[in-house]
């Protein structure tokens, strides 16, 4: 009887060791690290990227966290408005108000530096925050209450001449809300195509955001 063909199976290849996730997981401790008070969510989860991509926060996006192909993103909502003097911005096309940093394989990012950074922008979000809550109060003391009429759509009219007194005093008769404010290249900021659909997740999170903080 002839010998058997049959060949052995052959035995599968161990799982390769990711890079982009090691250097993800890093850049996640020295974030929560800097800060007890940076929340963390994963936002867009979907069946190419069923984990989400990583948003952290306080008092509005401080930076989320993207992985391609050949490096990992981290993206920061209102890089453009902090200081970067190690140079840890190195991606293009981020628009006038998003910085990035691109994370190659084997590339280390100095740990204290990026505290740093992060450390700036959270103390940007709640200087932001504490702006705006004065602007609030200030309108809240100085403004003449008067009634306001109200349209159809529950909008309140207001007369040109009137200036913004009344549009403040409606703002402070309103439970919850606040008038805030944003320097104007924030407000006029038009988030560019970024990489990817993670990316473009990302620009519109960040309009959310800006809309949020003046109240839109």
């Amino acid at each position: 009887m002839p010998a058997s063909t049959t060949k052995p199976k052959s035995t599968p290849k161990p799982a390769l060791k990711d890079w982009r996730h090691d250097t993800l997981a890093r850049m996640r401790v020295l974030i929560l690290q800097t800060d007890p008070r940076i929340t963390e969510e994963q936002k867009w989860k979907k069946p190419s990227n069923p984990a989400g991509v990583p948003v952290w926060s306080h008092g509005g996006i401080i930076c989320t966290g993207e992985t391609y192909k050949d490096k990992v993103k981290l993206t920061f909502a209102y890089g453009a408005a902090l200081a970067d003097p190690a140079g840890l911005f190195n991606a293009p096309g981020t628009g006038a108000t998003r910085r990035a940093m691109d994370i190659r394989e084997g590339e280390k990012v100095d740990a204290a530096k990026f505290k740093a950074l992060i450390k700036s922008a959270v103390k940007l979000n709640s200087g932001s925050a504490k702006s705006s809550s004065n602007v609030s109060g200030k309108a809240k003391s100085t403004a003449k209450v008067q009634p306001v009429k109200l349209l159809s759509g529950g909008n309140p009219q207001i007369a040109k001449g009137d200036g913004d007194a009344p549009v403040q005093a409606y703002i402070a008769a309103m439970p919850g809300l606040e008038a805030r404010c944003l320097p104007a290249d924030r407000c006029r900021d038009h988030a560019q195509r970024a990489e990817g659909e993670e990316g473009r997740e990302v620009e519109l999170a960040v309009l959310r955001d800006q809309r949020a903080r003046v109240g839109s």
